[in-house]
């Protein structure tokens, strides 16, 4: 798939044995329970929380991880990193482009998981 982000409904496809049934309940639970993450996040940064930053960033690293978006999975181990170390300035930084590629990755999701659906459950 060709958007906004370097999600690839083929990668993700080989992270499941090119079952498109399991990716599609993949993507299902990733887009159901990744937005709420988010807005954790989000609170958490403007508060300077990072303990929720970096166990927040640790989950949606492994929710990545599932769907084989690797460069998002990339962005919130930077950013859990970063967090762990106390590390303000750089979790600042990461946060903003971390949360840029996930609303991307987010969009790109939406449509493929939109597709699947009627492809695969009619």
């Amino acid at each position: 798939m060709t958007g906004l982000s370097e999600y690839s409904r083929t990668a993700a496809l080989e992270m499941v044995a090119g079952d498109p049934g399991l990716l599609t309940e993949l993507l299902g639970v990733f887009l159901a329970d990744v937005p709420a993450r988010l807005r954790l996040m989000e609170n958490a940064a403007a508060a300077q929380d990072l303990a929720t930053l970096m166990h927040e960033a640790h989950a949606i690293k492994g929710a990545c991880g599932t769907i084989a978006a690797m460069g998002n999975l990339q962005h919130m181990q930077a950013l859990e990193h970063a967090a762990r170390n106390n590390n303000g300035e750089a979790v600042a930084e990461l946060w903003v482009e971390s949360l840029e590629q996930m609303h991307l990755l987010l969009q790109d999701l939406h449509l493929d998981y939109e597709a699947l659906r009627h492809t695969h459950h009619p």
